[in-house]
C-alpha cells in the first residue's frame, strides 16, 4: 500500500502511507494572493483500531514574510486537525536549510478511539508553505508518520 507522490509543480516529492485519495484539492485564487494544492492518504479499511491520515498542502502566496507564514500554517493546521496545540520546534529543512518549524497536537479521548495525535512539519521555500502533517487515534503510528515525514522532499 502506498504511493510515491511527485508534484512538478509545486516542487515536492512523498511517499504516502495508505490508501492515497484519488482527489487532489486545488484552490487557485486567479491573479490573487494565495493558490494552494492538498495531496491525502488515510490507513486501510483493513486496519482495525487504527486510524490515521498524512496529508502534504502546499501554499503559494505573495509573501516571503517567514513569521507570517509560518503563523498562517499553525491557524490551517490547528484548524483542520481540531486539536490543540502542545509544543513547537523551531529547525532547518534539507540541505539548503530552509526554515521549518514542527507542531505537536492532541485532542481530548474519544471514548471509542482515544485522543487524536498530530505533528505537522512547517516549511518555508520563498513565497511557497509546504505543511505535511500526519496524525492518528488509537494504536501508535508513529512509526508510519516518521517514514513518512522522512520521505518528503522539496526538489529543486
Amino acid at each position: 500500500m502506498g504511493k510515491v507522490v511527485e508534484d512538478h509543480h509545486y516542487q515536492f516529492r512523498a511517499d504516502f502511507p495508505g490508501v492515497v485519495s484519488d482527489k487532489v484539492e486545488d484552490f487557485d485564487g486567479k491573479g490573487g494572493a494565495l493558490a494552494w494544492r492538498l495531496y491525502t492518504s488515510g490507513s486501510p479499511a483493513t486496519q482495525t483500531g487504527v486510524s490515521y491520515t498524512a496529508a502534504v498542502k502546499v501554499f503559494d502566496t505573495d509573501t516571503t514574510d517567514v513569521r507570517q507564514l509560518f503563523a498562517a500554517g499553525e491557524n490551517d493546521a490547528t484548524q483542520s486537525l481540531g486539536a490543540t496545540l502542545l509544543g513547537r520546534k523551531d529547525g532547518a529543512f534539507g540541505d539548503d536549510k530552509l526554515p521549518s518549524v514542527t507542531l505537536s497536537y492532541q485532542s481530548v479521548a474519544d471514548a471509542a478511539a482515544g485522543p487524536l495525535k498530530g505533528t505537522v512539519l512547517l516549511v518555508v521555500k520563498g513565497r511557497r508553505l509546504y505543511e505535511v502533517t500526519f496524525s492518528f487515534r488509537g494504536a501508535d503510528q508513529t512509526a508510519i508518520g516518521t517514514k513518512f515525514f522522512q520521505s518528503f522532499q522539496i526538489l529543486k
